[in-house]
C-alpha cells in the first residue's frame, strides 16, 4: 500500500499546475510455446513535454512518485512536441523534437489542450484519453489492477559499435484467446540527455531555469513507422508467437550508452495498449 509520505508528495505536486533514418527487415514466425510464464503487467505513460515548459519538471517528478510506488510496472516515454518543445534563445536552444513524436502529437491533439500532460497506456480517464498529471497516479492504478496481462514481450538487441548499427527482434506472444486486430509499434529512446529546463517549482530544482536539467527516457525514432505494423489479426490463439526483427542506424549525436528500444502492441481500433517493454541496446545479456 502506498505510504502517506509518497500521497503527500503527489499532492503537493498536483497542486502546483496550472492547468531518423530507418532499415526495416521484418520478418514473423509462428510458433506455439509454453504457456507457463511469469508475465509481468506494463503500462506505458506517455508524457508530452518541452524545455520551455516551466511546469513539466513537477510533471516528472510526479512520475518519479509514480515509479517508487511500482517500480517494475511503470514504463515512461517522454515527448518533446509542440510549441514548449520548439528551439529558443538560449539557453533553450537544443531540439529534442522528432518526425515519430510531432506525427503522436499532431494525431492525438496533445498540444492542443496544453503542456504538460500525456496518456497512460492512451485509456480514457474522466472521459478524456489526454491525462493531467495530476491524474496521471489515478489512471495509472485503475489501470494497473483493472486488467491482467494478455501478451508477453520480449526484446533481443544487437548493437554493433563500430558501425552503430542496431539489430532488435522483438517476440510477442499472446498467453490467451483474442480476437480483434493488434499492432506492434517499435521506437528508439536515449535517456539522461543534459539540456537546460525551465522550471517553477524551487522544490525540484533552481528558478527559472535548471541548467543542467537530465531529461529522461526521449522519444528519438521509430524502427516501423510511427504507428508501426500489424502483429496478428482475427482470432488469436492462446500461445501464438510472432517475431519480428529490425535495424537501425543509431545517429551520431545520440548516447549509444543510453539508448534503449522500446516495444508496445495495441488494438488497432482503438489505440488502446496492452503490453510494453523496453531494453537497454548495449550490456543486454
Amino acid at each position: 500500500m502506498m505510504s502517506n509520505k509518497i500521497k503527500l508528495l503527489i499532492l503537493s505536486f498536483a497542486v502546483l499546475f496550472l492547468s531518423c533514418d530507418k532499415i526495416k527487415s521484418p520478418f514473423v514466425e509462428n510458433i506455439v510455446l509454453d504457456t507457463t510464464i511469469n508475465v509481468v503487467r506494463k503500462i506505458l505513460l506517455e508524457d508530452y513535454t518541452g524545455h520551455t515548459c516551466p511546469n513539466c519538471p513537477t510533471a516528472s517528478a510526479i512520475i518519479d512518485s509514480i515509479k517508487s510506488v511500482y517500480p517494475n510496472n511503470l514504463i515512461m516515454m517522454t515527448i518533446h512536441a509542440g510549441y514548449f518543445a520548439e528551439p529558443a534563445a538560449p539557453p533553450y536552444t537544443m531540439d529534442l523534437r522528432c518526425s515519430t513524436g510531432n506525427e503522436l502529437d499532431d494525431f492525438f491533439g496533445i498540444s492542443d489542450v496544453g503542456n504538460p500532460n500525456g496518456m497512460v497506456n492512451r485509456v480514457f480517464f474522466n472521459n478524456s484519453r489526454i491525462i493531467n498529471p495530476n491524474d496521471w497516479f489515478s489512471a495509472f492504478v485503475m489501470e494497473q489492477t483493472a486488467n491482467t496481462p494478455l501478451i508477453k514481450i520480449n526484446i533481443q538487441n544487437n548493437y554493433y559499435t563500430d558501425t552503430r548499427l542496431l539489430q532488435t527482434t522483438i517476440s510477442s506472444q499472446f498467453i490467451t484467446n483474442i480476437n480483434g486486430t493488434y499492432k506492434l509499434a517499435v521506437y528508439i529512446l536515449e535517456d539522461s540527455i543534459i539540456a537546460p529546463q525551465r522550471n517553477n517549482n524551487p522544490n525540484i530544482g533552481s528558478v527559472p531555469v535548471i541548467n543542467n536539467y537530465i531529461h529522461r527516457n526521449v522519444l528519438r525514432g521509430d524502427f516501423n513507422g510511427t504507428f508501426g505494423d500489424t502483429l496478428a489479426n482475427g482470432d488469436i490463439q492462446s500461445n501464438y508467437l510472432v517475431t519480428k526483427t529490425y535495424s537501425k542506424i543509431i545517429n551520431q549525436q545520440w548516447n549509444e550508452n543510453q539508448c534503449y528500444v522500446l516495444a508496445y502492441i495495441y488494438d488497432a481500433s482503438n489505440y488502446y495498449i496492452l503490453q510494453t517493454e523496453i531494453k537497454k541496446i548495449k550490456n543486454t545479456n
